[in-house]
Parts: structure tokens; sequence; C-alpha cells
């Protein structure tokens, strides 16, 4: 037990050599000083003030995790997410001897902040469809049906009737995104009732809390803002959002703090129409402009991307009229083209728009297509380097006229067997094309593209 009751942990604090003593002295084991006063811990631990500190007390010696104990201890879980998160000594024991895949052969895989799987939720015998995107697709299961949302739907058709499916396996974030939108809009079009309220992107999933209390003890550990802005990225920004970024630092040392003039702030801010890139690219002007006073004046000429919810059908087609095409306005206006979307007036915005994928096509006439693939003594390089003329020549039926003088390093590579198997391994068509770039153009030579793909999601899939 400790010598003396453990104060409340201290935040936002100045730990001096004096105050580390203090505390340290105030327990008889590192374990208790560590849990009790784990800020203080952590700033002796860095300044390697540690074994001066803690020389007077006891260390508790932890059992050793043999391998018995470690399968035992995962085996209480289904993944390896909550075994690290309840038992991480078990886990990186594991993990540091070689027994993980052992220990976890059980367990089922799940997504992390980099993947995320697709599912959907449909109503038997409706038109009404959900689309969603996970990391741990049983326990958001779970979660939907306690939502009030869920709950009217179970009632009013039934417990049975609500059909949970996941559609994909977990796949990165990026394609996950890109795919929901495009289902979204797919079973819009063949006139179901999407039942998302939130705009397609959101990546689900559970994050962590930032309370400040958290992120004071995330600040703590660090003497140069900078540092922490790198290294703990999510308790910086969790302090952004709070607007307690000057508090919490006020023990840190500011690198950017003579860099950032009204001048540079201004210079920097001029690069940019929209706020948000400005942010990520020089995080530390935003912040000198916050703290000199002028961001107003240097976010002027900016774009004022509407918040989701103000966007009214008058603002919506007012806005699409800017635009000729859809990927243009989605580009520059994405929550006023999901804002459309939502409100079933999609087809109004955008009826003077001209079709994007026109535009392609017209500036790869025949005659364009060969000045392109004159260029080019090889296919492959060809496809990699101008996609564009390549896929047009592919469209209009001339690939054999105009690639004729080129080498083809695939033709003795792909027959119809082994386009086949490579096209097996993938659920994903850009996941196949990104691992075998030539298997899928081998595939349309031999005419076998559209059986070789036909097990792969890109929409084509049926619920």
């Amino acid at each position: 037990m400790p010598r003396t009751q453990p104060n409340k942990k201290r935040s936002n604090v100045r730990w001096t050599f004096e105050l580390l003593k203090n505390s340290a002295s105030k327990y008889s084991s590192v374990k208790e000083w560590r849990t009790n006063e784990s800020s203080a811990y952590a700033i002796a631990s860095m300044r390697g003030l540690l074994k001066k500190l803690t020389k007077d007390m006891t260390k508790l010696k932890v059992d050793p995790w043999n391998k018995a104990k470690v399968l035992k201890s995962a085996k209480k879980y289904s993944n390896k997410g909550d075994w690290a998160k309840h038992e991480g000594s078990a886990y990186h024991n594991a993990l540091n001897k070689g027994w993980i895949d052992e220990a976890t052969s059980h367990m089922e895989i799940l997504g992390n902040k980099y993947k995320r799987c697709l599912y959907s939720i449909s109503v038997k015998g409706t038109k009404k469809i959900y689309i969603g995107l996970s990391g741990n697709f049983k326990r958001r299961k779970r979660d939907h049906l306690e939502t009030k949302r869920f709950t009217r739907l179970i009632k009013q058709f039934g417990k049975n009737s609500i059909i949970f499916k996941q559609l994909t396996e977990y796949i990165l974030v990026e394609d996950a995104i890109k795919l929901e939108r495009k289902l979204e809009n797919d079973f819009r079009k063949k006139g179901y009732e999407v039942l998302n309220k939130a705009r397609p992107g959101g990546i689900g999933g559970t994050t962590v809390k930032w309370t400040k209390k958290n992120i004071i003890k995330s600040a703590n550990k660090f003497n140069l803002l900078r540092d922490w802005r790198k290294k703990d990225p999510e308790a910086y920004n969790g302090a952004l959002r709070l607007n307690i970024v000057k508090e919490v630092s006020s023990h840190m040392k500011r690198i950017w703090e003579k860099k950032w003039t009204h001048k540079t702030v201004l210079d920097s801010a001029k690069k940019f129409n929209t706020k948000d890139p400005w942010h990520k690219a020089y995080p530390g002007a935003y912040l000198a402009a916050r703290r000199l006073g002028i961001y107003k004046k240097v976010t002027k000429h900016m774009k004022v991307l509407s918040p989701r919810g103000k966007w009214t059908k008058e603002v919506i087609l007012k806005n699409a009229k800017k635009f000729k095409t859809q990927a243009q306005w989605r580009k520059n206006f994405d929550g006023a083209f999901h804002a459309a979307s939502r409100m079933g007036i999609l087809k109004i915005a955008t009826k003077h728009m001209i079709d994007g994928r026109s535009l392609v096509d017209k500036k790869w006439t025949e005659k364009n297509i060969i000045k392109s693939a004159k260029k080019f003594k090889i296919l492959k390089e060809w496809r990699e380097k101008e996609s564009g003329a390549y896929s047009a020549a592919l469209k209009l039926k001339i690939i054999k006229k105009v690639a004729k003088h080129m080498k083809r390093v695939w033709k003795t590579k792909w027959n119809k067997k082994n386009v086949m198997q490579s096209a097996k391994k993938f659920k994903l068509s850009s996941y196949w094309k990104a691992k075998y770039p030539s298997a899928p153009a081998a595939a349309r030579r031999l005419g076998i593209y559209k059986k070789a793909t036909k097990h792969m999601i890109d929409g084509r899939f049926k619920l």
C-alpha cells in the first residue's frame, strides 16, 4: 500500500525533478506509482530518472507467461483486439515467443483503422436497405439492433425480416468507401429506399474518446509540440476540437513560434481554396493564425463547404449550376451532391450536366490513340503510363492495329487457365489488377473477362 493516500492525478503539471521525487515518495512499489500517477511515472521514464526515483521501492515480480498460460488466456477471447486490450501481457508474450498463430487460430479476423468490411441490412419483402462499413461486423450488427430506427422496423415487420449480410472481407478503407457510394447509388436507381442517414464515407467502428483527461495524459509525455502532433495525432486533434491545445501544451516548446508571422501564415493560406487541405498541410500556420487573431482574414478567400444539414433544395440547385459534369461537382462539393441524392433531387440538379465519360471518349479519337501508341515499344508500358488511350483502344477494338509494333511481355505467360486461377484469388477487380496488371488485359484479349470476374464484388452481386 502507498505510504500516504494518493492525491488525484495531476493535470497539466510542469514536472520538475522535485515534483517527481515528491510523487514517487508516496509509494512503496513501482507498480503502485505507475498505476496511481501514470503521468509522473511516464515523465520520469522519458527523462531517464526511473532508476534514481524508484531505488527504495519494491519491484513486484509477475509470474512469467508460459505457453500453457498464454493459450488458456487466448481461449477467453474471440478476436485479437479484445485479447490485446484486456490481457496485453499474454498477447505480447505470444507475439514475442512465436505462439501467436497457435493462440489466435480460433479467433475471427476483424478490421482496423485501415480496413473495413462492407455489409447490408435489408428488410425482407420490401425495398428497404442499409449499406454500412465496420471494423467488427458482429458487434456492429448487435449495435444496430439496439437503435430506434431498427427497433421500429422490427416492430413493424418482425425480427426475422431484418436480414444482415457481410458483403466483403475486411478491405482497404478507400476501396470500401468507393464501393459503399456505388452501391447506395445503384440501389437508389433500382427504386430502393436507402436507410442511411449519414453521407457515404463514414468508416464506422469505435474510436478513442479523447476527453480532456485523456488528452492531458497524452500531452504530458512530450516536451515538443511538434513531436506530440506527429506521434499522437488523435490526442492532438482531440485537443484542437476542444480548443484546449494552448492549455494542455503549455509545458511544451514550440519550434515553429518564430517561423509563423502574419506574412508567412497569409502566404501559406493563399495556396489553398478550402480550409481542410490547408489545416493538414500547414498545421503550424493554422494554429498561428488562431493565436495571432488573423484566422478569418487569411481564410476569407476560401470556399465554405456547407455543413451537413444546411443544404436546402434551393442552395443545392444553385450550387449544381456551376458545374458541367457530376465528377466536377462531387470533387468540389461532395456534401451538396450527397444531399441531393438523399433528398431525391439528383436528376433535377444534374439534368444540365454532360456525362464526363463522353468527354474522355471524345478526346481519344483513333488519331490521338495512334499518336499515343507510337511513343511506346512495350504494350505493358503504354497500358501503365497512358491508360486512357489504352482503354479507348480496347473500346474501339483497334488494339491490335495500333499496338502491332509493340512487344507483348505477357504473350507466352497468360493463357485461359492461369488467368482464371489468378482471378479466383481476389474478390475485388481493383485488387486483381493491382497484383496482376496484365491478367485483366489478357482476359479481355482471350474473351474471358466476364467469366473471370463474375465472382468479384463490383456492385454485380445480388442480395
